[in-house]
């Protein structure tokens, strides 16, 4: 999974559902949650109007960042994807690289707000591999923010599902056993009763409804966008099955992208 992506939806699931709350300390995710396992510091920016003028406020850590987010009356927070391009490479192999996706996080309220991460190698050599040094920029949303609109979990689920097929039937019939059993695995848990999040089990509070957390864990398993060794580093020689092999790939990662989108939107069940 993008662990910039990861991030940033268990910033929105964990907020939200602290938001709803009403009460209780922000949850400090950078310290304490697995997508955040690698990142050394979070720093938040924003401009913000004051009497006397616009000044920046700055602060350190997520749970600072989450106060003020409240502070400026915003309700809910929203996982967008959309935006320009940042490169000419197609949106599946752009992602595997640093701040090569084109997502970002919405605060709604009187003062709606557009939040870029921006990832940052700060020190390589660290023991505990906590190398990222990790900035949230906050820009006033003046306009709508181009982005994909949101599909309702039903459509995501079945437009996943149909993906998911549709790319297994396509590496089983190229002798890709291998990844023809990882998506059988990823559509497995579509309908797994209790649905276990891959590689960060803690990414979504336990308010998340049955339904949301599997297409969660659904959606992490498929996410192949990586570097070498993933999906996204094969190639064929043969010009019509590679066609095909780019083609699918861009319909999975747009229904994996909705997937995340719809789980991120959908209401949150508070507990009892």
């Amino acid at each position: 999974m993008n662990g910039e992506l990861a991030a940033l939806i268990a910033l929105t699931l964990h907020g939200n559902d602290w938001l709803a709350s009403g009460s209780g300390p922000a949850p400090d995710l950078d310290t304490a949650n697995s997508a955040f396992q690698y990142v050394a510091t979070v720093q938040a920016t924003s401009p913000r109007r004051r009497l006397l003028g616009t000044r920046t406020w700055t602060a350190e850590g997520v749970g600072a960042w989450l106060r003020f987010v409240k502070d400026t009356k915003a309700r809910r927070l929203s996982l967008v994807v959309g935006g320009s391009p940042s490169s000419g490479l197609p949106d599946p192999v752009a992602a595997s690289f640093a701040n090569g996706g084109r997502w970002a996080l919405v605060s709604d309220g009187p003062s709606p707000r557009l939040w870029r991460s921006q990832w940052v190698v700060q020190d390589r050599n660290r023991p505990d591999q906590r190398i990222w040094a990790v900035r949230l920029i906050g820009d006033p949303l003046r306009r709508p923010w181009r982005a994909e609109p949101p599909a309702s979990l039903t459509v995501a689920r079945d437009d996943l599902r149909s993906a998911l097929e549709t790319i297994r039937a396509f590496a089983e019939r190229a002798e890709l056993t291998t990844w023809a059993a990882w998506f059988g695995e990823a559509l497995d848990l579509l309908a797994a009763p209790e649905a276990l999040i891959p590689y960060n089990p803690d990414l979504a509070p336990a308010t998340l409804s049955v339904e949301s957390r599997q297409l969660l864990a659904a959606a992490v398993k498929a996410w192949v966008f990586g570097g070498m060794g993933s999906w996204n580093d094969l190639g064929f020689d043969d010009e019509a099955l590679q066609a095909e092999y780019a083609q699918r790939t861009g319909i999975l990662y747009g229904s994996v992208l909705a997937a995340l989108v719809a789980v991120t939107g959908a209401p949150m069940r508070r507990a009892a």
